[in-house]
């Protein structure tokens, strides 16, 4: 996070193909639903044994991600929104 605010949000992506882009901090109390849908990523169901495994190895809450428990660590996970340069280089 504070290489990110040293380059004031600049950020170039990618291995092959390279894009500029900036990336823009998520709110606090926005991030409980960027982290819900992260561990939630490609159909996962809550409480599956994937979802538990992540949910508390990497956040320490419970598999079927409560609310309450998701703000309480939020704080503690920075967020960030992609904005490429170019959007029409923006991977699809």
């Amino acid at each position: 996070m504070r290489n990110v605010g040293a380059a004031g949000g600049r950020v170039t992506i990618g291995r092959r193909v390279r894009r500029a882009a900036t990336l823009v901090e998520i709110p606090v109390p926005e991030r409980p639903a960027v982290i819900r849908a992260y561990v939630l990523r490609a159909g996962r169901r809550p409480g599956s044994r994937a979802v538990a495994r992540e949910a508390h190895y990497y956040f320490g809450v419970d598999a079927d991600l409560p609310d309450d428990q998701l703000a309480a660590v939020v704080a503690r996970y920075p967020v960030f929104r992609v904005v490429y340069d170019r959007p029409d280089q923006a991977p699809r």
